[in-house]
């Protein structure tokens, strides 16, 4: 029953896990390219409780190492087919912002393993849980992509049971290289959910991937920089040998935006095994162990020229909020300053004058300013001085252009210094901390509290008559104000109006925004020299390898052998015999394989008697 029980929990955990055998096989593809075969490899974590094997918990790294049991020489989960389509260009402009990349993984399941749990496990479909997966990207930038999924489920009784997994979003291009994508994070939970035999339970498996090698790339460059691939593959070599690759003239390799090739730039910017460039071709030591060498290769056209960029002058704007005439109690603006980098103008006047006479403010109307005087106001300030501002009266306000020594730049905001008006402001802030005041919680009356000089009997209409029969100041209006608003609001009486009171005899300040940000000057440039990178990919076979497969076509090479074997011979001298010890070559049976081409000579020899 133990052996019926581990073989269960074997196939269950081999169809849960073998979507992700990520082992990356053969040359990556560009980006924009078909869809690529990979694979990668997957284990179980350490620590949780996955299922029971005759009621003794079992991890998941337990459940997986279980496979081995099925899988003579194996130690875990097989590699499964995954294709993966990566949607991204194969070339983009430097500096031209974010470009969109997405990669699609199609993980597949092979035949024997879902049948083996459909049959052991009677289960028809299996859920992804809690899945992370991500891409990494690196070279002149570098980041990683990622993924993640709630739940996934896959139906094993359908013709081809795959999970599909999208990875994506946005690669800068703010500087100029080939950028690599790579399978970065790979962790999931698989839940299963079955049982065997009544005595091992299967739960929730979960799983920690590992990956390598390249999925794609994009070579982000400056217009007229050399289109190259991304990767170029070399012929295969002996281990230990130097090969010599031909680079120059390439048919792959082609100049942009009608800027030619130097090829007297090409050079080897990294290599682990020495590589270096001479006359157009690529000379590449190999290491007699053999493997997979990739050098990174340059090459470069000649630079552009880069015009100057015209910097922005930086424009403001000051908007007059709502109107300021025909207001409660001639309710309007007398004054303003304002205010930058921390210089403040002199108040600046609002309002009219009757009959001219000073003093009269109160009783005049709102009265905008002239441009003009404005922009004397802000002249005069230390922090920007005559010549380095243009105002210009607009239908809202005003508009503030900084130039001069102030141009092309970004600036500060001016801000509203003073704002005066004939019901003081900063009543009106003590009126709507009354207001929030009145809509917070209460804590109980304290019995021997002072008197408070806020507190009041009367509604809002009742204070507000008192306000314009003058009976009250602006200052005892605004600080019985929150009073009043909640015994009206007791009486259930209508409030709406009294607020709009409160804003026509506390005029709004104006509005100050950025319009235009001021951008400096870019000066007349060069692009310097305009280069591309790629990868040259050898292959290197080991002399062992080679030797071995040598063997296997000439077995006969081992086979035969030669060996010196002694014999006694008997010699008889001077009728006496005696037996010495000599020796001959002999040769093994395969030797006779070979043909013979030339007749071998018999010598025969008698011992003269004396």
């Amino acid at each position: 029953m133990k052996k019926r029980t581990t073989k269960g929990i074997a196939a269950a955990t081999t169809v849960a896990l073998g979507t992700l055998a990520f082992q990356f096989a053969g040359p990556g593809p560009i980006a924009g390219a078909a869809g690529t075969t990979i694979s990668v490899q997957c284990g179980g974590v350490d620590g949780d409780v996955a299922g029971q094997v005759s009621g003794v918990n079992k991890t998941s790294k337990e459940l997986v190492g279980l496979l081995a049991t099925l899988s003579p020489g194996s130690s875990g989960l097989p590699p499964l087919p995954v294709t993966v389509n990566v949607n991204a260009p194969e070339k983009a402009k430097k500096g031209s912002g974010e470009f969109d990349a997405s990669f699609d993984f199609s993980i597949a399941f092979p035949e024997s393993l879902v049948k083996a749990v459909r049959d052991t496990l009677k289960k028809t479909s299996l859920t992804v849980t809690n899945a992370t997966i991500g891409v990494d990207y690196s070279g002149p930038v570098a980041g990683s992509l990622t993924t993640k999924i709630d739940a996934q489920t896959i139906d094993l009784n359908s013709a081809n049971p795959a999970t599909n997994i999208q990875v994506s979003g946005k690669i800068p291009t703010d500087a100029s290289g080939r950028i690599f994508y790579r399978p970065g994070v790979f962790n999931l939970s698989t839940q299963v959910d079955g049982e065997v035999a009544g005595l091992a339970k299967v739960g929730t498996l979960t799983l920690t991937c590992s990956a390598q090698g390249l999925l794609g790339s994009t070579n982000v460059q400056v217009p007229g920089a050399p289109t190259t691939p991304g990767v170029i593959e070399a012929p295969p070599i002996v281990g230990g040998y130097t090969a010599g690759f031909p680079l120059e003239g390439r048919p792959d390799i082609t100049p942009d935006d009608n800027n030619p090739i130097q090829w007297e730039t090409l050079r080897v910017i990294r290599s682990d095994e020495g590589a270096f460039v001479k006359n157009g071709w690529l000379v590449q030591p190999t290491p007699e162990a053999g493997g997979v060498i990739l050098t990174d290769v340059e090459v470069c056209a000649p630079e552009r020229p880069i015009p100057e960029v015209p910097g922005t002058d930086e424009v403001q704007s000051l908007a007059w909020t709502g109107t300021y005439f025909a207001k409660p109690l001639n309710a309007h603006p007398l004054s303003m300053t304002l205010k930058f980098k921390d210089a403040e103008t002199k108040p600046i006047s609002l309002s009219s004058l009757v009959g001219g006479i000073p003093g009269t403010e109160l009783l005049g109307n709102f009265q905008q300013p002239s441009a003009a005087t404005v922009q004397k106001a802000l002249e005069a300030l230390p922090t920007i001085g005559a010549g380095n501002i243009k105002v210009t009266k607009t239908s809202a306000g005003y508009d503030f252009a900084f130039t001069g020594a102030l141009a092309t730049s970004d600036q500060p905001e001016i801000t509203i210094g003073t704002w005066k008006s004939q019901a003081p402001y900063d009543a009106y802030g003590k009126i709507q901390a009354a207001i929030t005041q009145l809509t917070a919680p209460k804590p109980p009356a304290d019995p021997n509290a002072p008197a408070d000089p806020g507190k009041t009997d009367l509604t809002v209409d009742q204070l507000q008559a008192q306000l314009i029969a003058g009976q009250i100041t602006f200052e005892q209006f605004g600080a019985k104000f929150g009073s009043a608003l909640g015994n009206s609001i007791m009486q259930n009486l209508p409030v709406t109006a009294a607020i709009d009171f409160i804003n026509d005899i506390f005029p709004q300040p104006p509005a100050m925004t950025t319009k235009t940000v001021g951008e400096p000057t870019i000066p007349a440039t060069t692009t310097g020299p305009l280069c591309s990178q790629f990868q040259v990919k050898t292959v290197a076979v080991s002399k062992v390898f080679l030797f071995f497969l040598w063997l296997r076509n000439n077995p006969q090479v081992m086979a035969c052998t030669t060996k010196r074997v002694p014999y006694k011979a008997r010699v008889v001298s001077r009728g006496k015999v005696r037996y010495v010890t000599k020796y001959r070559v002999v040769k093994s049976k395969a030797c006779n394989t070979k043909k013979v081409t030339k007749k071998a000579t018999v010598k025969k020899v008698t011992a003269k008697r004396r």
